[in-house]
């Protein structure tokens, strides 16, 4: 795990901490509604797992706190909803992660553009 990843981990440990009190839930609840084990949810909150793309998409929505509060290197990253793990997704967000804010805009456009011509096709 890198910097990131561990900073990824105090912010989660720290927006838990706040929203357990707020929605009057615990580690046992959150775990079960998320799919995975309280241990493995501890691990999460501890920095002993890495927060991926998957996990802080499931975690995000059942904290109602947008992805990048979690890992703010996902700041206007596509937020690709998926159910399960999907290790090119996790990359290819990753590294739109990275480009700037130009760039980002100009694959947005295209890929809007590339989904209204498959849809107006389907529709003859």
């Amino acid at each position: 795990m890198n910097e990131n990843d561990f900073q990824a981990a105090k912010n989660l440990r720290a927006i838990w901490d706040k929203k357990r009190v707020d929605l009057g839930i615990n580690q046992e609840i959150a775990a079960k509604d998320l799919g995975i084990t309280r241990s493995a949810f501890g691990q999460y909150l501890n920095g002993r797992i890495r927060i991926g793309t998957d996990f802080l998409l499931r975690v995000s929505r059942f904290l109602n706190v947008s992805p990048s509060e979690i890992r703010p290197e996902f700041e206007n990253a596509l937020e690709v909803k998926r159910d399960s793990p999907n290790p090119e997704i996790e990359r290819l967000l990753f590294g739109f992660s990275k480009l700037t804010n130009e760039q980002k805009k100009v694959i947005l456009r295209a890929l809007n553009a590339e989904s209204d011509s498959v849809g107006s096709s389907d529709s003859r």
